[in-house]
């Protein structure tokens, strides 16, 4: 049976239990359907659907039903027919779209209203502040709204307003019905606003608790799909990116067929996050094994000579002993100091291989950076070890510039200081230098090199003593313990200026670096060296940093007795054996 057919009770039966805006699109479907819904006689059609709207103002005066139901809900501009549109202009009995409402199609009340004004200014002078327009606000800027009037009303009242300026009690009865007419469409149009906004409110609400039913669907979706253990585990941060696709927030009513469509990307979403999840974790645990490493190597250093070169935390976690028990580990399994206790038993190899290699690395680069010097010559020395212990083997740190001697180079805190900046994030070499705070001795191969400047003022000092500089090491001008007077340097009123071997070499390097000739160099007497030995003890600079040998605490000279008398007054250990040690206990016994 077709509409046509249909009886009309049954067809008003259905249109009863409509909203307007289904009766007007219905009213536009079909010819026989426009013929039954806007005759006059169906008017309680669209009054009875305007009733099943909540709130819903009645039909103004001014319009009919049919135009009323258009105004509250057909989304359509007036003016240029766009889509979408929710601007309704109550007051001017229209909707408009942004653009048409920037256009020329409207004019500002204010100017409006000066107009009209003017136009019976002969005969009033009262109506400015009295518009005989309704005007709607519209949005002016960020934080300001301004009234408008519909151009075309403004035009025809202007014609009118100057058709009736000759008559004036023609002219007072229009104007006075301009007035009542404009009071019922702004105080009608007020009303309607108000249910729009109530409306709008509602509508949020209904909207929010649609996403919500349908976010919590999802989530149930997905734990029965076996997903509730990573749903647990990340923050509700970390989830931000599956709350705010647009599958789940979208508001609507989860259905089998829905979640057919969209359970790939979120799944997909979910293993992504697991992915970083476990990559954070990893980090996490890596993390707590290198600290357990610091810990047993600070432990160890306790129990070593204080001149010992021992590597930093970055290449001991990198040797391959205890790289494998950090990062091949299962993460499943808890790493305890037991964990490392063969590789620290292999310690004192490992440090000796480490320092085997350092020292392969430093003659490298003393070969490199001395090859003019070993062309003068004969090239006997290339690849001697020998040349590390030279007294005329000064090393520069690239970092700060300071000379220093072998093997202090190997423990500088210069060429192992981490350098965040020079390697990416995501590095995993970066990663782990993060977490030690270190990095691998002289990593990149671009902090240290050979001093020339100090190697040619070493030399100068070792000739003084009648020693050849090729030969003579550092050790052997120590033991020799001899002064040196530097005669560039007398001066009558000061005197003579006498120093150590190595205070000699930096003298040189910082006093005399601009001089065009070097510094001449004399050995002097045993009694004067008495003397000037004498001095240096009774002159000790009392703000020297001094080590403690037990546990490396530095402090000042004043310092350190204090510190002794307070912190190793008894420093006595049980062994397992019974036997009363000194240091700190093996963390590997119970």
């Amino acid at each position: 049976m077709s509409g046509r057919d249909m009886p009309l009770d049954i067809l008003y039966e259905i249109f009863g239990h409509l909203r307007p805006y289904d009766i007007l699109r219905l009213s536009r479907t079909t010819k026989p359907l426009r013929h039954i819904l806007m005759r006059r006689s169906a008017i309680w059609v669209w009054k009875d659907a305007r009733l099943n709207v909540e709130g819903l103002p009645d039909c103004p005066p001014d319009l009919t039903e049919p135009q009323y139901a258009r105004l509250a809900f057909d989304p359509v501009c007036y003016l240029c027919g766009a889509p979408n549109v929710h601007t309704v202009l109550w007051a001017c009995r229209l909707r408009s779209c942004q653009r048409c409402i920037n256009s020329e199609r409207f004019l500002d009340s204010v100017i409006a209203n000066e107009r009209i004004w003017i136009i019976v200014a002969s005969q009033y002078r009262s109506y400015y502040s009295e518009p005989l327009l309704p005007h709607a606000k519209v949005k002016g800027g960020k934080h300001h709204r301004r009234g408008v009037v519909s151009i075309d009303e403004f035009t025809t009242l202007c014609e009118i307003l100057r058709a009736l300026r000759s008559d004036r009690v023609v002219l007072d009865e229009y104007i006075q019905g301009r007035k009542e007419l404009t009071a019922v469409i702004t105080s009608h149009a007020s009303l309607c606003e108000e249910w729009l906004l109530d409306a709008s409110t509602d509508r949020c609400g209904q909207l929010r608790d649609l996403k919500a039913r349908r976010k919590e669907a999802i989530l149930i979706k997905l734990r029965e799909m076996g997903w509730g253990d990573e749903l647990d585990k990340n923050s509700q941060y970390a989830l931000i990116p599956l709350r705010m696709h647009a599958s789940v927030k979208k508001p609507q009513e989860l259905t089998d067929r829905i979640w057919n469509n969209i359970k790939r990307p979120l799944v997909g979403i979910l293993e992504e996050l697991k992915e970083k999840r476990l990559a954070v974790e990893r980090v996490a645990t890596l993390k707590r094994r290198r600290f357990l490493v610091i810990a047993l190597l600070e432990n160890y250093v306790l129990r070593r000579p204080v001149t010992e070169v021992i590597p930093g935390p970055a290449d001991v976690c990198d040797m391959a002993e205890f790289k494998t028990i950090i990062e091949d580990t299962s993460l499943d399994v808890e790493v305890c100091p037991r964990s490392f206790k063969r590789a620290m038993d292999m310690l004192p190899q490992l440090v000796a291989d480490w320092r085997t290699a350092k020292d392969a690395e430093l003659v490298r680069i003393i070969d490199q950076d001395t090859s003019p010097f070993k062309s003068q010559r004969n090239d006997s020395s290339a690849n001697d070890y020998s040349q590390l212990g030279l007294a005329n083997t000064i090393f520069q740190c690239k970092v700060c510039q300071e000379p220093i001697s072998y093997p202090r180079i190997l423990v500088h805190s210069c060429v192992h200081v981490l350098r965040n900046s020079l390697y990416p994030y995501d590095d995993p070499h970066s990663k782990l230098w993060r977490d030690l705070n270190d990095e691998p001795w002289n990593f990149g191969g671009d902090r240290v090199g050979i001093d020339l400047r100090g190697k040619r003022a070493a030399s100068l000092v070792v000739r003084s003593c009648g020693l050849d500089p090729d030969t003579t090491t550092a050790t052997e001008m120590d033991d020799l313990d001899a002064r040196f007077e530097c005669l560039g340097c007398y001066d009558d009123l000061c005197g003579r200026l006498i120093m150590g071997w190595r205070v000699a070499v930096h003298h040189s390097m910082t006093r005399h670096v601009l001089d065009s000739d070097p510094p001449a160099w004399t050995l002097v007497n045993e009694i004067d060296t008495a003397t000037v030995k004498r001095n240096e003890e009774i002159s000790r600079d009392p703000l020297e940093l001094i080590c403690c040998a037990l546990c490396r605490h530095r402090a000042y000279r004043p310092q350190i007795v204090s510190h002794l008398m307070n912190r190793h007054v008894r420093p006595q250990f049980i062994s397992p054996s019974g036997r009363t040690i000194s240091g700190p206990p093996d963390p590997f016994v119970d």
